[in-house]
């Protein structure tokens, strides 16, 4: 699937509210220590983008696009909490630059959880969107 110019700055904007790349990594890779379950430590969750798709959509008066984003979240539970407050807060600003569009509608819905040693969490969310075009 190629990526639209909208869902590419999407996934910046899910990228920055989530505060980049973590911040310390113990380990080859940031997605070795992540396939593990150990090598993050501290600072900013790793993120993961699973899986994307888009969907064109329209009604009477409108037109845009529908995205859905698997995410997994892999971190100090505190931190990954923190990362989820803010996409499920997602502020207007996250938004600006989306190609034409703007964010209409944004759901966020838990998919699994699992609590690790030392406490850690990994975390997978929905994230579906809707984007209009201006």
């Amino acid at each position: 699937m190629r990526l639209s110019a909208v869902n590419a700055r999407l996934l910046r904007s899910i990228r920055a509210l989530a505060g980049g790349m973590p911040s310390e990594t113990v380990g080859e890779t940031a997605g070795a220590a992540s396939a593990e379950g150990e090598g993050v430590r501290g600072g900013q969750p790793l993120l993961v983008i699973e899986d994307f798709t888009e969907t064109p959509w329209a009604s009477l008066t409108f037109s845009g696009i529908r995205h859905g984003i698997d995410i997994r979240l892999d971190g100090d539970e505190a931190e990954v909490r923190r990362v989820v407050a803010e996409l499920a807060d997602w502020p207007d600003s996250a938004c600006e630059g989306l190609a034409g569009h703007f964010l209409a509608d944004v759901q966020v819905q838990e998919n699994s959880r699992v609590l690790h040693e030392g406490g850690r969490m990994s975390l997978c969310l929905r994230l579906d969107a809707l984007t209009i075009a201006e």
